[in-house]
């Protein structure tokens, strides 16, 4: 529950109370304000500077319903929705969207054996809502009858707002602002009021007249059920009129206008078997949600169309339902003798009205009862809680104290240049299936300092690897009990031509020794063709033969190495020459494939190896 803005109590303590006693003060014992405005509180303390020889010095300052040891912020019901902030001796307590009555009081403690003081009696804030007034008697203008409408609360007087909103039928009456508005005689109508800023805590419809007059009442506004349980959303309904047609729908209805084919939830193939109308009697509806899930949470609405065909349906807010999911809220973690020692809090998005009861689980066995636990852990444990109501229940996502993670790779022989690579975050083969753990990835060259951040997936994926991402990589897993990071491995992109020779040839000293003689064979090659192109003219002179100047060149693209002259030759396979009469045999020029360096040379193109450097 998020913190709101808008119509504001203030209250204030009394000034120059400060003295060398201990104590405090609020200006009012109890107070009054709107249902779903923001409420602040402000009072001050005292203590002396010294008691018994002693320096006082404040530890903790905090504000309390009934526990004076339970601080306001950490109970389930106000968790997320109050902010505490001191300045020297005077502390605010800011409530927002309040919706229940409570009483709030202010305590602080000091290091003194005696030190610790409950400002009393605290400050009793009473919440009310508010309806329509409508005036007995009506004026008679301009041959109509009006009455007077005005918008008060049900329970207590808060200070007005100064500024109201007004609906007819459900639609906002323009420029009616003030407390008060004057409407002219109809049976149809009905009216409802709001405090602007707060449209959502709308008061019920008003009839002004007659009490079968269109409108629709909710009977809560607000519902909160944990998951898997099943709730009620009841309405009373009346129209002008008898009804034809009644139906629920959702308020974001167009949100899922590519998932539904029907307004009507009970149409709806994807609420089949978990939507339904318990009873239906007449100016009575209620929807039942069966194992409401998240997805669920969401406003709901009733509309019903008229004997004359007329379809009522208003935009002020129905009822908002919230199913509230089990989180573990970790408050402050410690190192004692080599452990980790975590306070944590179990807590729901919201408080459902019936009781939940909360159990914690240390790796599956029940260790305690309530919403904070205390609890040593070591690498691989984890923590579960359980919120229970009635028979259903809902239970958190798994708490893991992480163990250092590791990476390992897809391919575990030579990395080769423009091939695949998968990089993947390991935490020591345990398996995490409901815990929320937040990966990154880094990287670092050797003639660099600097380090890069990747990714955040629990994988590093590259679809063509460049010899530019030669680097060490390593891995962070974290989640609130803390941060674990991997040993860094060092990916070391080659060449592919560099290691297919290689393998070819057999080593180094091989590719040089092949490079030599080749450059022999071209030396050779150049000083024998001039004599056999003599002899060649001699020869075609003496058969008759012109000859022939412009004779092709044989390229040779494969050069291949016999281990011995003799032996079997296959009858269906070419011998392979020897080197030294490949020498002295070969007539034509020989033409060389140009070597690419991985450098220089052309790189492969896509792939996530580009993005990361």
């Amino acid at each position: 529950m998020s913190l709101k803005t808008g119509f504001v109590v203030l209250l204030l303590c009394v000034p120059g109370l400060l003295g060398a006693e201990w104590g405090g003060t609020y200006t009012e014992k109890e107070i009054c304000a709107i249902k779903g405005s923001t409420v602040k509180l402000q009072c001050s303390f005292k203590f002396p500077p010294t008691e018994d020889g002693h320096v006082i010095k404040v530890k903790e300052k905090f504000w309390f319903t009934k526990d004076p040891n339970e601080d306001l912020r950490l109970e389930p019901q106000y968790f997320g929705g109050v902010q505490s902030e001191c300045h020297g001796n005077i502390c605010n307590l800011t409530i927002a969207d309040v919706r229940r009555s409570d009483k709030y009081t202010f305590r602080f403690t000091t290091n003194h054996s005696r030190g610790d003081f409950t400002v009393r009696p605290g400050v009793k804030v009473n919440v009310t809502d508010l309806k329509v007034q409508v005036t007995s008697s009506p004026s008679y203008i301009g041959r109509k009858y009006w009455y007077d409408l005005k918008c008060v609360s049900t329970t207590c007087s808060p200070r007005s707002p100064s500024s109201y909103v007004w609906y007819k039928n459900g639609e906002e009456i323009p420029n009616a602002k003030s407390q008060e508005y004057k409407v002219e005689h109809n049976y149809t109508n009905s009216y409802s009021c709001a405090v602007r800023g707060h449209e959502q805590d709308v008061s019920p419809p008003e009839c002004v007249l007659n009490r079968l007059c269109n409108k629709v009442v909710y009977y809560k506004r607000h519902i909160c059920a944990i998951q898997g349980s099943s709730v009620d959303i009841s309405c009373e309904y009346t129209s002008y009129g008898y009804t034809q047609t009644q139906l629920w729908y959702r308020a974001d209805s167009s949100h899922w206008g590519n998932l539904s084919m029907t307004e009507d939830l009970l149409s709806d193939p994807q609420y089949e078997g978990r939507f339904e109308l318990p009873s239906e009697t007449s100016g009575n509806s209620t929807l039942r949600i069966k194992d409401v899930r998240q997805s669920d949470s969401a406003e709901y609405r009733f509309k019903f169309t008229t004997y004359y065909g007329v379809e009522w349906r208003s935009i002020l807010p129905g009822i908002t339902l919230t199913v509230a999911a089990v989180q573990v809220q970790v408050m402050s973690v410690r190192v004692e003798d080599s452990h980790l020692v975590a306070q944590m809090l179990c807590h729901t998005s919201c408080l459902p009205e019936a009781p939940l009861s909360f159990v914690w689980h240390h790796n599956g066995v029940n260790i305690k009862q309530g919403t904070k636990v205390e609890v040593t852990l070591s690498p691989g444990d984890y923590i579960t809680c359980t919120a229970q109501q009635h028979q259903h229940i809902s239970i958190s996502p798994h708490l893991y104290v992480l163990k250092r993670p590791s990476v390992s790779l897809n391919d575990t022989g030579d990395i080769l240049e423009g091939r695949p690579l998968t990089l993947t975050c390991n935490i020591d083969n345990y398996d995490y299936p409901s815990a929320t753990v937040d990966y990154c990835w880094y990287k670092k060259k050797k003639v660099s300092s600097k380090v890069k951040v990747l990714s955040k997936d629990p994988q590093l994926v590259f679809k063509s690897i460049k010899s530019s991402d030669s680097a060490e990589y390593w891995c962070t897993v974290e989640n609130q009990l803390g941060k674990k990071k991997s040993e860094p491995v060092f990916i070391d992109v080659q060449c592919s031509w560099v290691l297919t020779m290689a393998a070819a040839v057999g080593s180094v000293a091989s590719v040089v020794l092949v490079v030599l003689v080749l450059t022999a064979f071209l030396v050779l090659r150049k000083r024998r063709q001039s004599k056999k192109s003599k002899a060649q003219s001699r020869v075609g002179a003496a058969c008759g033969e012109a000859p022939n100047q412009e004779r092709n060149e044989v390229v040779y693209s494969e050069i291949r190495f016999a281990n011995s002259s003799d032996g079997p030759v296959d009858a269906n396979t070419t011998p392979v020459m020897p080197l030294r009469r490949l020498v002295e045999e070969e007539e034509d020029g020989l033409e060389y494939a140009t070597v690419k360096s991985c450098v220089s040379g052309p790189k492969p193109q896509g792939g996530a190896g580009e993005n990361l450097n």
